[in-house]
């Protein structure tokens, strides 16, 4: 993905809004970009594109409940028995009721850790120790500061195919806000770039239309593929 220093994009915002003459600060513009960063995040994830997909592992121990680092959004869970793959789904509420036994989980309750500040699961059933759960995430955006970046952090935008003139359009809007003034021409943009953005998730979703195979053909002949879970 290109990047795009926090400088540079503090530059086309002034130019945007045709604001040079100081006001706002560095700081504010940086929380301008933060802010507009974290919207435009939302809207590329909730429409369905994968931007900055991730895993983490989590190996059981017997206990009920484990914990990793809060990511921006889960995507799916995966448990690893032996050679086989089983797609644990991931439920919205604790419900114990439904399930008692099986081999692997058959569901995963996920939610956030307010003690700790991080991410939660608890299997049903409760899985053995030794069972390997992989976590397909989609990580933070990276907070943009202006000193030396830590793990969590970064001076430069990264995003694909010139999305960041979108974040570049919300921070002149934000700014002219803050002096009680619109720019039409500013909104127009907007719209221009969040309709360019949803058409191309939209192409990238249908690239990736489900398929159904035929489960008697070659390669899923062999007995270790049987199961709709395959498809």
């Amino acid at each position: 993905m290109a990047s795009t220093l926090y400088t540079e994009m503090i530059d086309r915002a002034k130019s945007a809004a045709d604001m040079h003459d100081g006001f706002p600060s560095t700081t504010t513009w940086l929380y301008f970009l933060n802010a507009e960063l974290r919207k435009l995040w939302v809207k590329i994830v909730r429409g369905g594109y994968p931007i900055t997909v991730n895993q983490e592992s989590i190996t059981s121990t017997g206990a009920s409940q484990y914990d990793i680092t809060e990511p921006f959004a889960v995507l799916s869970v995966v448990e690893i028995i032996g050679d086989r793959y089983y797609n644990v789904p991931i439920k919205p509420v604790w419900s114990t009721h439904r399930v008692t036994t099986g081999q692997h989980a058959k569901e995963v309750y996920v939610f956030p850790n307010v003690a700790t500040g991080e991410l939660s699961f608890r299997f049903y059933p409760t899985p053995p120790a030794g069972n390997v759960f992989l976590v397909n995430i989609i990580d933070k955006p990276k907070k943009i500061v202006s000193g030396t970046p830590s793990a969590n952090e970064s001076n430069s935008v990264q995003l694909p195919f010139g999305w960041e003139e979108r974040v570049v359009l919300g921070m002149a809007q934000r700014a002219l806000a803050a002096e009680e003034t619109v720019n039409p021409a500013i909104e127009r943009e907007i719209s221009a770039i969040e309709e360019q953005i949803d058409t191309h998730v939209h192409d990238y979703i249908m690239r990736q239309a489900n398929t159904v195979e035929n489960m008697n053909d070659a390669p899923y002949v062999y007995s270790d593929y049987r199961g709709w879970f395959y498809l």
